[in-house]
């Protein structure tokens, strides 16, 4: 079998016994994972479109889309600088995560015009889901 690999001009074949790709590939996964090693979070947000194969339940991809999204998530959290957690936390993936909201709340200046979305959409996901704990004024 036979794939054409968009990224060069060369042809990807599968061999047998084993089988096996013919020659290594890159992944976006890959170059999500080594930017985040890397602390480019910019770099990494704009490479990651989001949860590995998101219709698949097969129990590798399952685990692999898990961390994958995990990394990612604690990696924008621990270090990323406000501009890029915003721009995580207004991915569908972080939707509702409102650790992900709050740290954006906290890591914002007090003076920041962005803090007003901040706040209604921390409201909200309270509204919606539920507060995480006893909420106090955001504002």
């Amino acid at each position: 079998m036979c794939i054409r690999d968009s990224t060069t001009t060369a042809a990807l074949r599968i061999d047998s016994r084993p089988y096996r790709l013919s020659r290594p590939i890159e992944l976006d996964a890959h170059r999500v994972l080594t930017f985040l090693e890397r602390g480019a979070h910019r770099v990494a947000l704009a490479a990651y479109a989001g949860p590995l194969l998101v219709g698949s339940e097969a129990p590798g991809i399952v685990e692999i889309r898990a961390e994958i999204s995990g990394d990612v998530r604690e990696s924008v959290l621990a270090d990323a600088s406000a501009d890029v957690l915003l721009a995580y936390a207004r991915t569908d993936e972080c939707a509702y995560d409102r650790a992900v909201w709050m740290a954006c709340l906290t890591r914002l200046p007090v003076q920041s015009p962005k803090r007003a979305s901040v706040v209604t959409r921390i409201e909200r996901i309270d509204e919606q889901v539920g507060p995480a704990q006893p909420s106090r004024n955001l504002r």
